[in-house]
């Protein structure tokens, strides 16, 4: 008689991370305007490099923590980060499609030039994002996006993304924001790779 002998082998890491991280960066067309005495004065960078930087702490399997930074600068300096409690609902299409709500708070940094005020800020858009795994049966690849908003008329905010990869992905992001004689708004595509994870 003769026997075959099966090995299955696999890898395990050596531990499993709650906290995960990346940053990301592309060439951003950035608009910004400061109207003082009845005159505007805007300045249009068609390419000005933007920065951002992600985390994701997993509080259960449906429960996180979300945090992020934006920033872009060149003549003007614009500076947007946030975090945020997801909390998944919405589950559809054998569970791989669902949506998670956004609650939590923004900081806000922006700078016209040198001789202009200096805007430092909280502010409290909120929001929502759909995440999409395994789109046209590749596995582990995810097509994600979402959208915060204001939740009051004296600030204008708008942040809309949509996202698309496995480990590294691509990103098309838009940000606007206006307040008062205030206004900027960035967009583009960016690349977003991963960092490290952590706890």
């Amino acid at each position: 008689n003769q026997y075959k002998v099966l090995t299955f082998s696999s890898t395990i890491p050596k531990r499993l991370h709650r906290l995960f991280t990346a940053y990301g960066f592309g060439p951003y067309a950035f608009e910004t305007s400061i109207t003082k005495d009845d005159v505007t004065k805007t300045k249009k960078e068609p390419f000005a490099p933007a920065l951002f930087f992600y985390l994701n702490y997993k509080l259960s399997e449906h429960s996180s923590i979300r945090g992020f930074d934006a920033a872009i600068w060149k003549e003007s300096t614009f500076n947007n980060a946030g975090m945020y409690l997801g909390s998944d609902f919405g589950f559809s299409l054998d569970n791989k499609l669902y949506f998670t709500t956004l609650l939590g708070v923004q900081y806000l940094y922006y700078k016209f030039d040198n001789d202009s005020a200096i805007i430092s800020e909280p502010i409290f858009p909120q929001g929502i994002e759909f995440m999409y795994r395994h789109l046209f049966d590749i596995p582990n690849y995810i097509l994600s996006g979402g959208v915060f908003l204001s939740t009051t008329n004296e600030i204008a905010y708008e942040n809309i993304w949509l996202r698309w990869g496995k480990n590294y992905f691509w990103e098309l992001n838009y940000i606007h924001w206006g307040k008062e004689d205030f206004e900027a708004s960035m967009w583009g595509l960016s690349i977003g790779l991963p960092f490290k994870g952590f706890l």
